[in-house]
């Protein structure tokens, strides 16, 4: 079976390691335009920085950290803006992600990857209408475009956990996932309890059937991601796990 292509920061160049060929269309892509932050924030708050340990088997491979930046206006649309920065021996990813209010569909994704061969710069821009992601890769003076087509919405790894969160889980509720390369449903499980490194919390389990993604998100007013587990089907699963959580002023 193929590797999930997602285009989470965790995924790309840690988890799933490969990406899909497609057709190549964007030649020049618009620059963005960002305004100053709009006065509200979404239901995070503006600066939170949730920390992970990216883990294979028992050993601990990698470290990362995910913020909300805040609400924003990017080309006359009100979008959340999520900050993500992972780092393995070697090589660091960092990403801006841009997504719509209210479901965290990813708009645009700016990516910035740094390792031993040097400087890679990425930039995902969604049509979300037409259920399509044009993807500029450039590393110097080379130059890559792809164009990967769905049939659904697409989405995002990161935005997604943030979808999770806002939800009102229940057990037994199913969640539709549309990430390049892939489409599984997630199913909400019942309530138990899970210990990560940030400490013990009850927490629902959301999982796909076959494996591809499981989350364990708290069950508390204010819900966090506590682990992540994904299947890469030629190295074995990997996982992140929360060791810390930062807020504004701390």
């Amino acid at each position: 079976m193929k590797a999930i292509a997602l285009t989470g920061a965790v995924l790309l160049f840690i988890f799933f390691p490969c990406h899909f060929s497609y057709e190549s269309t964007l030649k020049n892509p618009e620059p963005l335009k960002i305004m100053v932050p709009s006065s509200g924030t979404g239901d995070f708050e503006h600066g939170e920085v949730a920390k992970y340990d990216i883990r294979c088997l028992f050993a601990r491979v990698g470290s990362g950290e995910i913020e909300y930046i805040g609400r924003e206006v990017l080309d006359g649309v009100a979008v959340h803006h999520v900050r993500s920065s992972f780092s393995r021996p070697g090589a660091v990813d960092n990403e801006d992600i841009y997504g719509t209010v209210g479901d965290f569909l990813p708009l645009v994704v700016k990516r910035e990857i740094s390792s031993l061969g040097g400087l890679r710069l990425e930039t995902e821009r969604y049509d979300q209408g037409k259920y399509i992601v044009e993807i500029d890769k450039r590393k110097g003076s080379d130059r890559e475009t792809e164009k990967i087509l769905s049939d659904g919405r697409l989405q995002n790894l990161i935005l997604l956990f943030f979808d999770l969160r806002q939800r009102d889980l229940e057990p037994g509720m199913k969640i539709p996932v549309n990430l390049p390369g892939q489409k599984f449903v997630l199913e909400v499980k019942e309530e138990t309890e899970v210990e990560v490194p940030f400490g013990s919390f009850d927490a629902y389990e959301v999982s796909s059937a076959g494996g591809e993604l499981r989350v364990w998100v708290s069950a508390r007013e204010n819900p966090l991601v506590l682990k992540a587990v994904l299947k890469n089907y030629l190295i074995g699963s990997y996982s992140m796990v929360l060791t810390g959580l930062a807020h504004p002023g701390a």
